[in-house]
C-alpha cells in the first residue's frame, strides 16, 4: 500500500487444496504420477506415502523472454516429488495448477527458479495445457557481488519507509536495478514506468543494489515535492527534541525547509543533523561563553 502497488485479485494457496487434489488424482489416474511408499528421512523408520511425477526423461526447451532459448535435460531430475501425500501438494504442483486455472500468461521470477521451470513445463504438458511464457530476472547483488538476501545485506521495505525514503523513489530505484529504458533518463514516476517498461531491456547479468544511487534518486524526488509536501515530511521526521525547543514554531520551520532539504538525501537524516547540532540554532540562540571569544586582531 505504501508503494502505491495493488493486486488485481487475492488468493491464498492453502484455500485451494481441493483443486490441487483434483489434478493430483487426475495425474495418478492417468499414470503420469504415482504413490511411492518411502522411509522417512528423519531416521525414525516410519514409512510415508509420497506422490512422485513420472518423468518422461526428455529435453525441455523454452524461450526465456530475457535469456533466449534454454534447454535442460530432465533425466537428471528423476521422478520428482509433487505432493507429501494425496492431501498435501508441494510447490511444483500447486503453482502449476493455480497459474493454469487463473489464466496466468507470464511467469516473471528470479533466475534461481530456472531449474524449476522444466518441472513445471512437464506438469503443464501432463495436464494437457500450454505452458505460459517465462522471464527469469537477474539476481540482486550486494556491492561485493554476492547475492543480496535476508541474511546478508537486505533490509525490509519498511526499513526504508521508516527512514524517510519516498515510495516513488523506492519504485524508481528498484526498476533500475537490472533494467533501463535505453535513454539517459533516470528519474521516473510510476506512470512513466508503466509506459516505458519492457522485459526486452532487462539485463541478464546480476544487478547491484547501490545505496549511493538510491540516495541520489531519493533526493531528486524530494526536490520534486511541493514546498507544502517537503514541510510535512520534515515536520514528521524532525526529532522531538527539536520540536520542544522554546523557539520552535511552524513559521520558523517553513523558512528552514529549503536549507534542510539541501542537507539530506532522505528524511531520516534529519536525526543525524540534529545529533550533530546542525538544527538547534534555527530555533534557539547559541550558548557560549564571552571569555571564549577573542578580538580579530588578537594573536
Amino acid at each position: 500500500s505504501w508503494l502505491g502497488l495493488d493486486y488485481d485479485t487475492f488468493y491464498r494457496q492453502s484455500e485451494r487444496l481441493e483443486r490441487h487434489r483434483f489434478f493430483l488424482e487426475q495425474l495418478i489416474r492417468e499414470g503420469k504420477a504415482y504413490v511411492s511408499k518411502e522411509e522417512a528421512k528423519d531416521g525414525s523408520g516410519t514409512i510415508k506415502e509420497i506422490v512422485r511425477f513420472k518423468n518422461p526423461n526428455k529435453i525441455i526447451s523454452f524461450n526465456d523472454l530475457i535469456r533466449g532459448t534454454i534447454e535442460i535435460d530432465t533425466t537428471d531430475l528423476g521422478d520428482f516429488v509433487i505432493a507429501k501425500n494425496i492431501h498435501e501438494p508441494l510447490f511444483h504442483l500447486a503453482v502449476v495448477v493455480d497459474d493454469l486455472e487463473m489464466g496466468v500468461t507470464h511467469i516473471i521470477r528470479g533466475e534461481d527458479h530456472i531449474p524449476n521451470t522444466p518441472r513445471h513445463i512437464l506438469l503443464y504438458e501432463a495436464l494437457g495445457a500450454i505452458p505460459p511464457s517465462y522471464a527469469h530476472l537477474p539476481l540482486v547483488l550486494n556491492e561485493d557481488r554476492t547475492k543480496l538476501s535476508k541474511r546478508k545485506g537486505a533490509q525490509p521495505i519498511t526499513y526504508y519507509r521508516d527512514h524517510g525514503y519516498l515510495p516513488q523513489a523506492i519504485l524508481n530505484f528498484l526498476a533500475l536495478v537490472g533494467w533501463n529504458d535505453g535513454t539517459e533518463d533516470e528519474i521516473f514516476t510510476l506512470p512513466d514506468l508503466l509506459e516505458r517498461f519492457d522485459l526486452a531491456r532487462v539485463h541478464k547479468a546480476g544487478a547491484l543494489f547501490n545505496t549511493i544511487k538510491l540516495n541520489w534518486i531519493n533526493k531528486e524526488h524530494i526536490k520534486r515535492l511541493s514546498p507544502k509536501e517537503q514541510y510535512t515530511y520534515i515536520e514528521q521526521y524532525l526529532p522531538q527534541t527539536i520540536k520542544e525547543l522554546p523557539g520552535y514554531h511552524p513559521e520558523v520551520l517553513i523558512r528552514t525547509v529549503p536549507v534542510l532539504i539541501e542537507h539530506i538525501s532522505h528524511f531520516g537524516e534529519l536525526s543525524v543533523l540534529a545529533e550533530r547540532g546542525e538544527v538547534r540554532y534555527f530555533f534557539e540562540d547559541p550558548a557560549y561563553s564571552a571569555l571564549g571569544l577573542s578580538w580579530k586582531d588578537d594573536k
